[in-house]
């Protein structure tokens, strides 16, 4: 009889403890189920001491309800001397315009919401410190949360470098893009040097999943998951041009991101990397944008 009443009296608690965990557990946000993501990527890459680099960031909602109250975190980092005034579309609010020289200080960008299958990007350029040393690595990390508690991470780096002779940007035709239609790719080359011929010279361009070429331009060729041209020797101050037409896939979603990478590579010569992101979306949205170039006046 004494043994009876202690089993029910364990079971008793045991279901009170039960209890108490379900209840505390509804109470906790879901950070697993987020369902947001950071991409970052950063350009030119390698660079050098003094240049100013250009961090892109693509931030995400692959869920199918809204958040509310999306904020991207960075800091400067080593190696760096500050963000600039990020460019962005007039929705984004900075907690302020720039930094300088305060490597640890945060800089906080508010974009609001970011609705099912949306994203937001924006540039955000940083100066390499003009006494980086040749070989060191610039981390960049970030980190988006929204209202409700989920949180992601994202990282990139730059390598630092006293000799890129070889020059390359990349650039897309449209962001963001409709599944079913097509893009263009168009690749920007050059060599600085003047000391020197590159020999054996060759420009690839990465191809993202869910693209197919239609067009190559200038003796392009396809090589699996490449598409490469053959340069042959770059004379010091040259510069060329090649471009790429792809169709995107039907298939692909809202949400997704095209991540496309390009290399310039010689004989001799240190590898140059570009990499640029394009977002996938039901439809372009309408927008009017006014920009202007300012050079400050200096002193002398």
């Amino acid at each position: 009889m004494i043994e009876l009443v202690s089993h029910r009296a364990n079971r008793s608690a045991y279901s009170a403890l039960l209890g108490l965990i379900l209840f505390m557990a509804m109470g906790l946000p879901s950070v697993a189920q987020a369902e947001l993501r950071l991409q970052m990527t950063a350009s030119p890459n390698p660079a050098q001491p003094g240049e100013m680099a250009m961090l892109t960031a693509t931030v995400t909602n692959t869920s199918d309800f809204s958040h509310e109250d999306v904020v991207f975190e960075t800091h400067v980092p080593e190696g760096a001397v500050g963000w600039y005034r990020a460019l962005t579309t007039p929705d984004f609010a900075m907690s302020r315009q720039s930094y300088t020289d305060n490597i640890g200080e945060r800089l906080t960008i508010s974009l609001g919401r970011i609705n099912p299958g949306a994203s937001k990007t924006f540039d955000l350029p940083t100066g390499i410190a003009s006494d980086a040393a040749n070989g060191d690595l610039v981390l960049l990390e970030a980190t988006v949360r929204d209202g409700a508690g989920a949180i992601v991470n994202g990282r990139t780096e730059i390598q630092v470098t006293n000799d890129r002779a070889l020059e390359l940007s990349l650039s897309d035709s449209a962001d963001p893009i409709i599944p079913g239609t097509e893009l263009t790719y168009t690749l920007d080359f050059g060599f600085s040097g003047s000391q020197r011929v590159v020999e054996g010279a060759e420009l690839a361009l990465h191809l993202p999943t869910g693209v197919t070429p239609t067009q190559l331009d200038a003796g392009g060729t396809q090589d699996g998951d490449w598409v490469r041209w053959s340069l042959g020797p770059l004379a010091p101050g040259e510069v060329g041009r090649r471009s790429l037409r792809v169709s995107v896939d039907s298939s692909l979603v809202a949400g997704h991101s095209l991540i496309t990478e390009a290399r310039l590579s010689g004989i001799a010569e240190e590898t140059t990397h570009a990499t640029i992101l394009t977002a996938v979306a039901d439809s372009v949205p309408i927008t009017l944008e006014s920009a202007s170039l300012h050079t400050p006046a200096r002193t002398p």
